[in-house]
């Protein structure tokens, strides 16, 4: 039993076993969703091993093509970003759940063509997205591509270090899996 004692007012909650057991299995369910919804969400974003793809090259240039890393308001910031595909296969063993005696084998295979979207985010002086942009292409093992895109710096823009991230995914989510480690803490000057 549960007494509550409010101005003037009493409140009683009595919990009985019925109530009770509905009680902690209602929590029960929700910690497990909670718990299921934080582990699907990491397993979009956690860096993992044995990708097909590297982002092996991310840089800002003037219109030029000249390397430039400070930039005023108003100019146009090209970004590079280079993905490499692997060649190899990596395998993978994990030992079986306790009812299957065997192990399981699992291996990517980076023998054929890969289609990938590589999407590039820029993040203001104060960690703010400003710019996102994305281009799809098809590579093979041993290629390497490098993608160009263009950023207007508005000219009200706050000033201070910007931020790039280039990622390489097959699609957007929740459709698309994570195909090459995050680059970034590429950085620019806005003035």
């Amino acid at each position: 039993m549960c007494v509550i004692l409010m101005s003037e007012k009493t409140i009683i909650i009595d919990l009985d076993g019925k109530r009770t057991i509905v009680l902690v299995l209602v929590l029960a369910i929700g910690v497990f969703s909670l718990y299921g919804y934080i582990t699907a969400l990491f397993a979009f974003i956690s860096p993992s091993q044995g990708l097909p793809l590297d982002i092996t090259g991310l840089a800002t240039f003037d219109p030029g093509d000249n390397p430039k890393t400070s930039f005023s308001r108003g100019d146009t910031v090209q970004i590079k970003a280079t993905v490499e595909k692997a060649t190899d296969y990596y395998y993978y063993y994990y030992p079986a759940y306790y009812y299957y005696p065997a192990y399981y084998y699992y291996y990517y295979d980076f023998v054929g063509e890969t289609s990938y979207k590589v999407i590039v985010t820029v993040m203001d002086s104060k960690d703010r997205p400003v710019f996102i942009d994305s281009y799809e292409t098809t590579i093979s093992p041993g290629e390497s591509i490098q993608t160009s895109f263009s950023y207007a710096i508005p000219t009200g823009a706050s000033t201070g270090t910007y931020r790039i991230r280039a990622m390489a995914w097959s699609d957007w989510l929740p459709d698309g899996i994570v195909l090459a480690p995050e680059a970034m803490g590429i950085t620019f000057e806005v003035t």
